[in-house]
């Protein structure tokens, strides 16, 4: 038997998991270093470097969600050998990802920002797109933190992170005051007339 093949069958179910996680974050690295070849090949046609762009921006929310799943579980029931091997490898992945994820991760940002803006000099408020927006400022924000990219950023990009929070809590509220849900409680009920 092979020192490797003894060395995973001596891992705990837990040490597995994270082990796999690991993997797969490397995988999905390697797609979005592929990807990024594809978006900066001149030669290749622009709608499909746009969508390679996408999905870079998918693949890095996916890597960003491994790596922290990564973490809760390298965290969680495994020894501090593996710990700090598994550990490295994921410092690793991050630093090659940081600036890209980060790049990515504010273009995103800023697209939240022009539509939350947008909709703010408009007037018009579609109902639920203070929440859909939320949701999606929220993953990127939980995605540049599980980068450790937060700290790193300039202060355009901190501002743009403010700014865009400021006005997803703008349009929230618009929402609220709108009062739609409060109409359709208050409005008096139909009753059937007998036949």
């Amino acid at each position: 038997m092979t020192k490797a093949k003894k060395a995973v069958e001596t891992l705990s179910r837990e040490e597995r998991q994270a082990a796999i996680t690991v993997q797969s974050a490397k995988e999905v690295l390697a797609e979005i270093e592929s990807l990024k070849g594809l978006i900066n090949d001149e030669n290749l046609p622009l709608p499909d470097r746009r969508e390679a762009k996408r999905s870079m921006l998918d693949a890095s929310e996916r890597l960003c969600n491994l790596m922290g799943l990564a973490v809760f579980q390298l965290t969680n029931g495994v020894n501090s050998e593996f710990q700090g091997r598994m550990k490295n490898t994921l410092d690793a992945l991050r630093s090659r990802l940081l600036d890209m994820g980060t790049n990515l991760m504010i273009d995103k940002l800023s697209r939240i920002h022009d539509r939350a803006e947008t909709v703010l000099e408009g007037r018009a408020y579609p109902l639920g797109l203070a929440a859909k927006l939320d949701m999606a400022y929220s993953g990127i924000v939980d995605n540049l933190k599980t980068l450790g990219a937060m700290e790193r950023l300039g202060d355009p990009q901190r501002e743009l992170v403010d700014t865009t929070a400021r006005d997803i809590r703008s349009l929230a509220d618009i929402e609220q005051s709108l009062g739609v849900m409060e109409e359709m409680e208050s409005a008096p009920r139909l009753r059937r007339q007998p036949a």
